[in-house]
């Protein structure tokens, strides 16, 4: 009976074991597909970081509408790899705030829509005259209204379709009307274009009159590029331009301290480019070592303090982004009150039209200039060379102005060919030298004798770095004044190469 139970029990022992085989096998399966689950996870969570944590272009607004035609003689392709296209990719911050909706957003889309027409019609610049350039205001934002004369070699009919039809694609806001011969585009009521429609010229017809300059000595236009601090190869390009740029460098970039000395090197002029608040912030980061409404006097003294000492050289000081700082008067009043101290003037980049720094820097008693023209918003060689002539016209208008651009190799290749096709009358001249000024020659003068025959007595320095001898007392010694403004003074480099130019057909 023993061994009957045994022979019972036999099978349940066996169908146990198979139990706990199966059981085993689905514990292996489960952990298997657990582990391919957790893999696919980690898979999935890594790319998003990888997508999430991609750096941005350094200019989010930069259209994705444009598109040169490739036969084109000035187009972003001509831009080589030596002219530090390498810093798009390096750069992990925005150059400038993005562009918001507004008539300054709209007016350099007008402006791409009016290149890509030119180019789609095959013609160039050649074929356009800058007559009238004003700086007007609407809230918070600055834009250019132009006065164009648009030399037609084709139909007029072609021109005002694709006209009309790259408008209802880059500013579809802007309304276009006909007057005869002038076109005007208006957006939200107000006009930022006005284009002139000509007929080829004859040898009947004389060419249009050139803008009108002031008498006397000649225009002086000041070009700032900002944002440096990344690209040595970029900066080393730039000083070989043979004109003076003022290099605005970020205090906290990877080299910013051997662009600084190459500046120096090349004598050209070096400012601070002070990260400060956007209105967009938190949105958009200025990044590190940048100024905020929150902060006290003291704190705002000590970034300026911290920044300054990357470079002893440094003339001047502007802003980054800044739109939301800029219009605060107590920060802007202890910028100005430092920048006093040290003997350094402030450039306006003006990312807001309601800035107060024209204002608060005069009651300070600091120097400020201001900037009129934006170059390469639109990051294609033909637009930031027409920015050029902009501001060209600017300058013959007023006696002076301030054009700033950022390192992309567009911007470069816009500058080489400008410095070989600049209007003559138009002088490019060192930054602080416009806080001087203008020396209108005379036959006396260009001899450096008055008309007696003395001798002229050398002019005087513009700002003392001992204008306020109480703060200067408070200064430590390792924090003594900056170089003085307008020195050194701007030499060719003597390492300069002469730039071959393919001019404008």
């Amino acid at each position: 009976m023993a061994g009957g139970q045994d022979e019972r029990e036999q099978p349940d022992l066996r169908e146990a074991s198979s139990g706990e085989a199966r059981q085993g096998r689905t514990v292996r399966i489960s952990f298997r597909l657990a582990a391919l689950i957790c893999l696919g996870l980690l898979a999935g969570l890594t790319w998003a970081l990888t997508i999430l944590s991609a750096p941005p272009r350094p200019l989010a607004s930069e259209p994705v509408l444009a598109s040169p035609a490739s036969g084109s003689p000035l187009g972003p392709g001509s831009a080589s790899e030596s002219d530090g296209m390498a810093v798009r990719n390096v750069q992990a911050r925005l150059y400038e705030e993005p562009a918001r909706d507004g008539p300054a957003e709209a007016a350099r889309m007008i402006d791409l829509a009016i290149l890509e027409t030119l180019k789609a019609v095959g013609q160039d610049l050649s074929s356009v005259s800058i007559l009238e350039v004003r700086t007007l205001y609407s809230g918070r934002e600055s834009y250019l209204q132009q006065t164009l004369a648009i030399r037609l070699d084709g139909e007029r009919a072609r021109f005002l379709g694709v006209l009309n039809a790259w408008l209802a694609k880059a500013a579809p806001e802007a309304t276009l009307s006909e007057d005869h011969d002038r076109l005007s585009i208006e957006v939200y009521g107000q006009q930022t274009h006005s284009l002139l429609l000509q007929a080829p010229p004859t040898t009947d017809l004389p060419p249009p009159p050139p803008p009108p300059a002031l008498p006397g000595a000649k225009a002086r236009l000041a070009i700032v590029i900002d944002d440096l601090g990344e690209s040595v190869e970029f900066a080393s390009n730039l000083s070989r331009l043979g004109i003076p740029v003022a290099f605005a460098i970020w205090p906290s970039a990877s080299n910013s301290q051997r662009i600084a000395a190459l500046a120096r090197k090349a004598h050209m002029e070096v400012l601070l480019h002070q990260p400060m608040e956007p209105r967009s912030y938190p949105e958009d980061d200025p990044g590190k070592g940048a100024m905020f409404i929150s902060m006290n006097e003291a704190a705002i003294r000590a970034v300026i303090m911290e920044n300054l000492a990357h470079f002893p050289m440094a003339v001047g000081l502007n802003n980054h982004m800044g739109s939301r700082f800029t219009e605060d008067r107590r920060g802007m009043s202890v910028v100005m009150d430092e920048l006093r101290s040290r003997g350094l003037f402030y450039l306006d980049s003006m990312t807001s039209a309601k800035s107060v720094g024209t204002s608060v820097g005069k009651k300070a008693g600091t120097p400020v200039l201001r900037r009129d023209v934006f170059l390469d918003n639109v990051a294609d060689v033909d637009a930031i060379f027409l920015q050029l002539r902009k501001a060209e016209n600017v300058a013959l208008k007023h006696g002076k102005a301030v054009a700033i651009g950022h390192p992309y190799p567009e911007t470069l290749q816009a500058l080489r060919t400008w410095v070989a096709q600049r209007d003559t009358r138009v002088e490019a001249v060192t930054l602080s030298s416009l806080l001087h000024p203008a020396v209108r020659p005379t036959a006396a003068t260009a001899t450096g004798k008055s008309r007696s025959g003395t001798k002229l007595p050398q002019a005087k320095q513009l700002v003392s770095p001992n204008a306020n001898p109480q703060i200067q007392a408070k200064t430590p010694p390792a924090q003594q004044p900056h170089t003085p403004i307008g020195e050194p003074p701007y030499l060719p480099p003597s390492e300069s190469q002469p730039i071959e130019i393919t001019p404008l057909p």
